[in-house]
């Protein structure tokens, strides 16, 4: 569901008036402040010399040196530049969310008349975030405090919509069931970006779509590899903060994470593991651009950096060490790097390196095999297998099918009749069409694929077999006898965890090469095991999904692990065919 702000913004009145005006102000450019006029150009310069309350302390920058950089690059210059945005993928509490209430606070009263918001995962902690953090925060300034609820005190207070002078900051969340779409936004702040969901972010990102100055936040403490905000982190700057030390480049002490702790009898300190360097203070150093070509600010934050007593290097090592701590989330939250768990990957390379056998070979033929076939737009992708008598599922061949209609060339029904195919299990989606006019060609054979998320579902539910009735899959709106239901986190834990078990047997991963293109689309030959094949059945990750703290419940998920890993489902498939025809023809019932 998209993100949400003050019900009351659902109202249609109150919204045309909203954005009739918002869109006036839009087209005549932003009104100087007569009340209170900013000068600043950056929240460094607009914090400096204001006194300032963070969570009801004096804000100083003792601990928090390395933010310095962060409020700095927040510059905010009509004249200058045509927006900014900024992403700091960081560890937990180490000052980004006071980084974002000030920010969100400084262009409210820059830009009079706007409108910003600021989004948070959940609802409670959207009223926790305005009623306690953001309007203590401005009632600690005695300048500004008196224009929140407006200059004249006529504007709204609440915990979702604050007025500041004559601009409105909403909080929002993600899940509920108001939308902003139809509330322009000059600036739009993301905390915590790794538990909200790609669309929501997106539907509320089109809310600065017609922004004179659009301002783009986004924060978070690091979930996965190529996901959240590290998918974000990775088209910027990249700019790590290296700590000084008698290297050149100094040293990022997050990326020699534990290889950079010192201990001594009860001291435990941080060293450089190259030159040795006792580090006194990780903060004396400065922030390096590892990607300077591109644009946009990205900044690394980790707790190394903090001076925070919780965040010395002893505690920090103490958490490390701590078997009750997932080690997983140390990683993400406290060192604010993206990190796989070991356990949760369901195949890893040396899975992949025990399954390789030299003495096969991939076969251009076979007799009684399965297939199993993935869609996306224009390609499929398909994974052909065969049941061994020593019980094993043999890789015979894999193959990306690439055209306007893939379906339809003739190539897969060809590869249906050179390996004999006892059956295959095709991806319902995208192309339904095509992949239903497929299977009623092969009427019996094969069966399209859907998806149930319920527990109790059998990971295998055949909808042209008898069963009870409250065991009946969640069919589709498709009148089509052949339909396979699979319970996909207990489908793919079985298919992928066979490489695990030592049950898959594979050619050589450079023996089979096709021209087609790669994951940057650029049309090449391929080694189709090594350059696809290996690196989808490693994207995918078990994760454990929380449903209710206080009850103690949760339900495990499957996660992709950076670009969509095709092949694995297509894996999922042939696995599923496999177990449909049990090595022989498939019986229609």
């Amino acid at each position: 569901m998209p993100a949400v702000v003050d019900p009351r913004l659902a109202n249609r009145a109150v919204l045309n008036m909203a954005a009739t005006r918002l869109k006036h102000r839009m087209t005549h450019g932003l009104p100087q402040s007569e009340a209170l006029a900013i000068p600043e150009t950056t929240l460094a310069q607009f914090v400096h010399g204001r006194p300032w309350q963070i969570d009801r302390h004096p804000f100083n920058w003792d601990r928090h040196q390395y933010l310095l950089p962060l409020y700095q690059a927040f510059h905010v210059a009509p004249d200058e530049n045509a927006g900014l945005s900024i992403i700091v993928q960081k560890g937990a509490q180490v000052g980004a969310s006071t980084f974002g209430m000030l920010a969100l606070l400084f262009l409210a009263l820059k830009f009079p008349g706007s409108w910003s918001a600021y989004f948070l995962p959940d609802q409670a902690m959207t009223h926790i975030f305005s009623s306690n953090r953001f309007k203590p925060l401005v009632e600690s300034n005695p300048t500004i405090a008196p224009l929140l609820g407006g200059e004249r005190g006529e504007g709204d207070n609440s915990n979702r919509l604050r007025t500041v002078g004559r601009s409105s900051v909403s909080f929002g969340y993600m899940g509920g069931r108001t939308s902003t779409e139809s509330i322009p936004l000059l600036g739009i702040f993301f905390d915590e970006v790794r538990r909200m969901e790609p669309l929501d972010i997106n539907l509320a990102q089109e809310r600065i779509s017609h922004s004179p100055y659009p301002i783009d936040v986004k924060m978070s403490t690091a979930g996965y590899p190529q996901q959240d905000i590290h998918a974000y982190f990775l088209k910027t700057n990249q700019q790590y903060f290296h700590t000084d030390c008698h290297c050149h480049d100094g040293i990022v002490l997050a990326e020699e994470w534990p290889q950079c702790i010192g201990v001594q009898g009860a001291e435990v300190f941080y060293r450089c593991p190259k030159c040795s360097a006792v580090i006194e203070n990780p903060q004396i150093g400065r922030y390096i651009a590892h990607a300077p070509d591109k644009p946009i600010h990205g900044f690394h934050m980790p707790q190394t950096l903090s001076l925070a007593p919780l965040h010395q290097p002893q505690k920090l090592w103490e958490k490390y060490i701590d078997p009750q701590q997932d080690r997983g989330e140390f990683y993400r939250s406290t060192l604010g790097l993206p990190y796989i768990d070991r356990e949760a990957q369901l195949v890893t390379e040396e899975d992949l390196i025990a399954c390789e056998n030299p003495d096969l070979t991939w076969e251009k033929e076979g007799i009684n095999c399965s297939l199993g076939l993935d869609q996306m737009g224009q390609f499929n992708d398909v994974v052909i297998i065969k049941h061994t008598p020593r019980g094993k599922f043999r890789l015979m061949h894999i193959e990306r099918i690439e055209g306007d209609d893939p379906f339809g060339d003739g190539r897969l029904d060809e590869l249906m009749k050179r390996y004999d195919i006892s059956h295959a299990c095709v991806d319902l989606n995208p192309n339904y069409n095509e992949s239903l006019r497929f299977c009623k060609r092969w009427y019996g054979r094969a069966h399209l694929v859907t998806y149930s998320s319920t527990d109790r579902a059998d990971m295998f539910a055949w909808r042209d077999r008898r069963r009870p009735k409250d065991q009946t899959p969640n069919d589709p709106e498709v009148k089509f006898k052949f339909v396979v239901t699979l319970q996909r986190y207990k489908a793919m834990d079985y298919a992928l965890g066979l490489f695990r078990e030592r049950l898959v047997e594979m050619p050589p991963r450079r023996g089979l090469v096709q021209t087609v293109h790669d994951e940057h689309g650029v049309l090449r030959p391929v080694f189709m095991a090594e350059e696809l094949f290996w690196k989808h059945m490693q994207r995918m990750v078990r994760q454990k999904h929380v449903l209710d703290d206080d009850q103690l419940t949760f339900k495990m998920q499957m996660v992709k692990v950076g670009p969509d890993p095709h092949l694995a489902f297509a894996w999922t498939y042939s696995v599923a065919s496999a177990s449909r025809s049990g090595g022989g023809r498939v019986t229609i019932l």
